[in-house]
Protein backbone atom coordinates (compact mmCIF):
# COMPACT_ATOMS: atom_id res chain seq x y z
CA UNK A 1 0.00 0.00 0.00
CA UNK A 2 1.19 3.60 -0.71
CA UNK A 3 0.28 6.78 -0.27
CA UNK A 4 -1.14 9.12 -2.64
CA UNK A 5 0.39 12.70 -3.57
CA UNK A 6 -1.83 15.70 -3.04
CA UNK A 7 -1.65 15.68 -7.30
CA UNK A 8 -3.13 11.90 -7.23
CA UNK A 9 -5.51 12.55 -4.49
CA UNK A 10 -7.02 15.75 -6.63
CA UNK A 11 -7.59 13.17 -9.59
CA UNK A 12 -8.72 10.60 -7.32
CA UNK A 13 -11.33 12.63 -6.07
CA UNK A 14 -12.21 14.43 -9.28
CA UNK A 15 -12.55 11.19 -11.22
CA UNK A 16 -12.46 8.22 -8.87
CA UNK A 17 -10.52 6.05 -10.93
CA UNK A 18 -8.98 3.87 -8.68
CA UNK A 19 -10.27 0.84 -7.40
CA UNK A 20 -9.32 0.08 -3.60
CA UNK A 21 -8.59 3.02 -1.07
CA UNK A 22 -8.13 3.91 2.67
CA UNK A 23 -9.21 6.95 4.21
CA UNK A 24 -8.41 9.08 7.35
CA UNK A 25 -12.27 9.74 8.22
CA UNK A 26 -15.72 8.78 7.08
CA UNK A 27 -19.60 8.52 7.22
CA UNK A 28 -22.31 5.76 6.63
CA UNK A 29 -25.93 5.61 6.31
CA UNK A 30 -27.29 2.04 6.65
CA UNK A 31 -29.53 0.01 4.02
CA UNK A 32 -28.99 -3.46 2.86
CA UNK A 33 -27.54 -6.31 -1.73
CA UNK A 34 -28.31 -8.93 -4.07
CA UNK A 35 -25.00 -10.96 -5.29
CA UNK A 36 -24.21 -11.18 -8.45
CA UNK A 37 -21.12 -12.56 -10.24
CA UNK A 38 -18.69 -9.73 -11.18
CA UNK A 39 -14.82 -8.90 -12.30
CA UNK A 40 -13.06 -7.43 -9.30
CA UNK A 41 -11.29 -4.28 -10.12
CA UNK A 42 -7.85 -4.22 -7.58
CA UNK A 43 -5.72 -1.46 -6.88
CA UNK A 44 -5.11 -0.51 -3.01
CA UNK A 45 -4.23 3.50 -2.14
CA UNK A 46 -4.21 5.15 1.55
CA UNK A 47 -4.99 8.66 1.26
CA UNK A 48 -2.65 11.15 2.83
CA UNK A 49 -3.61 13.23 6.57
CA UNK A 50 -5.87 16.31 5.60
CA UNK A 51 -7.67 14.18 3.02
CA UNK A 52 -11.23 13.41 3.46
CA UNK A 53 -13.25 10.59 1.73
CA UNK A 54 -16.64 10.52 3.51
CA UNK A 55 -18.67 7.21 2.10
CA UNK A 56 -22.24 6.28 2.45
CA UNK A 57 -23.06 2.67 2.95
CA UNK A 58 -25.61 0.14 2.94
CA UNK A 59 -24.60 -3.22 3.98
CA UNK A 60 -25.75 -6.54 1.72
CA UNK A 61 -29.47 -7.84 2.46
CA UNK A 62 -30.98 -4.18 1.50
CA UNK A 63 -32.00 -5.59 -2.11
CA UNK A 64 -30.02 -3.29 -3.96
CA UNK A 65 -29.47 -4.91 -7.55
CA UNK A 66 -27.80 -3.38 -10.43
CA UNK A 67 -31.14 -2.96 -12.58
CA UNK A 68 -31.81 -0.76 -14.97
CA UNK A 69 -29.06 1.83 -15.98
CA UNK A 70 -25.90 2.29 -14.31
CA UNK A 71 -25.83 6.12 -14.73
CA UNK A 72 -29.51 8.25 -14.50
CA UNK A 73 -30.49 10.27 -17.68
CA UNK A 74 -29.05 13.54 -17.86
CA UNK A 75 -32.80 14.29 -17.60
CA UNK A 76 -32.53 12.62 -13.99
CA UNK A 77 -29.66 13.64 -12.84
CA UNK A 78 -30.50 17.75 -13.15
CA UNK A 79 -34.08 16.73 -11.65
CA UNK A 80 -32.54 15.47 -8.78
CA UNK A 81 -29.77 18.21 -8.25
CA UNK A 82 -32.59 21.24 -8.56
CA UNK A 83 -34.91 19.48 -6.22
CA UNK A 84 -31.80 18.64 -3.16
CA UNK A 85 -30.93 22.34 -4.04
CA UNK A 86 -34.40 23.22 -3.51
CA UNK A 87 -35.83 21.37 -0.54
CA UNK A 88 -32.52 20.47 1.75
CA UNK A 89 -31.36 22.23 4.71
CA UNK A 90 -28.01 22.23 3.17
CA UNK A 91 -27.01 23.31 -0.31
CA UNK A 92 -23.94 21.71 -2.68
CA UNK A 93 -20.61 24.23 -1.23
CA UNK A 94 -19.37 26.56 -3.80
CA UNK A 95 -16.04 24.46 -5.33
CA UNK A 96 -17.54 20.82 -5.16
CA UNK A 97 -19.23 19.35 -8.51
CA UNK A 98 -21.42 16.31 -8.46
CA UNK A 99 -20.34 13.28 -10.83
CA UNK A 100 -21.89 9.76 -11.47
CA UNK A 101 -20.08 6.30 -10.99
CA UNK A 102 -20.84 3.77 -13.59
CA UNK A 103 -19.43 1.25 -11.16
CA UNK A 104 -19.70 0.04 -7.97
CA UNK A 105 -17.81 1.46 -4.44
CA UNK A 106 -17.59 -1.01 -1.43
CA UNK A 107 -16.51 -0.61 2.13
CA UNK A 108 -15.03 -3.57 4.13
CA UNK A 109 -16.43 -4.07 7.13
CA UNK A 110 -14.42 -3.70 11.23
CA UNK A 111 -11.31 -2.14 9.08
CA UNK A 112 -9.34 0.29 10.11
CA UNK A 113 -8.42 2.65 8.27
CA UNK A 114 -10.99 1.91 6.57
CA UNK A 115 -10.16 -0.14 2.91
CA UNK A 116 -12.64 0.89 -0.56
CA UNK A 117 -12.88 -1.27 -3.21
CA UNK A 118 -14.41 -0.67 -6.76
CA UNK A 119 -16.39 -3.75 -8.74
CA UNK A 120 -17.66 -3.63 -11.88
CA UNK A 121 -20.97 -5.12 -11.38
CA UNK A 122 -23.08 -5.06 -8.22
CA UNK A 123 -21.64 -8.28 -6.10
CA UNK A 124 -19.83 -7.99 -3.34
CA UNK A 125 -16.10 -8.71 -3.55
CA UNK A 126 -15.14 -12.12 -1.31
CA UNK A 127 -15.14 -11.39 2.61
CA UNK A 128 -17.25 -8.65 4.47
CA UNK A 129 -18.38 -5.28 2.48
CA UNK A 130 -21.22 -2.72 2.49
CA UNK A 131 -22.05 -0.66 -0.69
CA UNK A 132 -21.77 2.85 -1.28
CA UNK A 133 -24.67 4.80 -2.15
CA UNK A 134 -22.81 8.29 -2.52
CA UNK A 135 -19.08 9.78 -1.41
CA UNK A 136 -17.76 13.02 -0.72
CA UNK A 137 -13.92 13.48 -1.03
CA UNK A 138 -11.75 16.49 -0.80
CA UNK A 139 -7.90 17.21 -0.96
CA UNK A 140 -6.11 18.33 1.95
CA UNK A 141 -5.57 22.19 2.39
CA UNK A 142 -4.43 24.12 0.45
CA UNK A 143 -6.26 23.04 -2.38
CA UNK A 144 -9.86 23.70 -2.09
CA UNK A 145 -13.43 22.17 -3.53
CA UNK A 146 -14.35 18.35 -3.78
CA UNK A 147 -16.54 15.94 -5.57
CA UNK A 148 -19.90 14.42 -4.82
CA UNK A 149 -19.88 10.86 -6.30
CA UNK A 150 -23.30 9.39 -6.16
CA UNK A 151 -22.87 5.53 -7.69
CA UNK A 152 -25.86 3.48 -9.21
CA UNK A 153 -27.55 2.26 -5.68
CA UNK A 154 -27.43 5.69 -4.86
CA UNK A 155 -29.49 7.07 -8.25
CA UNK A 156 -31.69 3.89 -8.71
CA UNK A 157 -34.93 5.76 -8.23
CA UNK A 158 -35.71 9.45 -7.44
CA UNK A 159 -36.43 8.79 -3.76
CA UNK A 160 -32.84 7.38 -3.27
CA UNK A 161 -31.41 9.84 -5.71
CA UNK A 162 -32.99 13.01 -3.92
CA UNK A 163 -31.70 11.81 -0.63
CA UNK A 164 -28.34 10.46 -1.45
CA UNK A 165 -27.59 14.11 -2.40
CA UNK A 166 -29.01 15.88 0.37
CA UNK A 167 -26.99 13.37 2.24
CA UNK A 168 -23.87 14.89 0.94
CA UNK A 169 -24.75 17.90 0.58
CA UNK A 170 -24.47 18.32 4.18
CA UNK A 171 -20.79 16.49 3.94
CA UNK A 172 -19.66 19.23 1.42
CA UNK A 173 -20.54 21.63 4.01
CA UNK A 174 -18.52 20.01 6.91
CA UNK A 175 -20.87 17.79 8.52
CA UNK A 176 -19.28 14.90 9.48
CA UNK A 177 -21.83 13.33 11.30
CA UNK A 178 -23.34 10.69 10.10
CA UNK A 179 -26.85 11.24 12.04
CA UNK A 180 -26.83 14.49 10.90
CA UNK A 181 -26.09 13.72 7.10
CA UNK A 182 -29.17 11.02 7.22
CA UNK A 183 -31.62 13.28 8.50
CA UNK A 184 -30.58 16.17 6.14
CA UNK A 185 -31.15 13.50 3.45
CA UNK A 186 -34.62 12.33 4.61
CA UNK A 187 -35.82 15.62 5.28
CA UNK A 188 -34.74 17.17 1.49
CA UNK A 189 -36.59 14.03 -0.10
CA UNK A 190 -39.39 14.83 2.49
CA UNK A 191 -40.47 18.45 1.57
CA UNK A 192 -39.66 17.90 -1.84
CA UNK A 193 -42.60 15.18 -1.64
CA UNK A 194 -44.30 17.28 0.49
CA UNK A 195 -44.22 19.93 -2.09
CA UNK A 196 -44.81 18.06 -5.06
CA UNK A 197 -41.98 18.98 -6.14
CA UNK A 198 -43.02 22.70 -6.99
CA UNK A 199 -39.95 24.65 -6.75
CA UNK A 200 -37.92 22.18 -9.01
CA UNK A 201 -40.04 20.79 -11.96
CA UNK A 202 -42.57 18.75 -10.37
CA UNK A 203 -42.77 15.37 -8.19
CA UNK A 204 -41.16 12.19 -9.88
Amino acid sequence: MRKLSPKELGMLVGTMVVGNLAHASEGEEILPVTRLDTMVVTATYSVPPGATFLADTAPPGAGISGSGPRVPPLVDQQHAQRCAAAYGPYALKEGFSVKYANWYMWKERGTSPAVYQRTDGPSPPPGSWDIVLGSTGWPPPPAIGGVVFVYPPGAINMRNHIETLGHEYAHTQGENNETVAEAAGLTTYQNYKAAVGAACGGYR
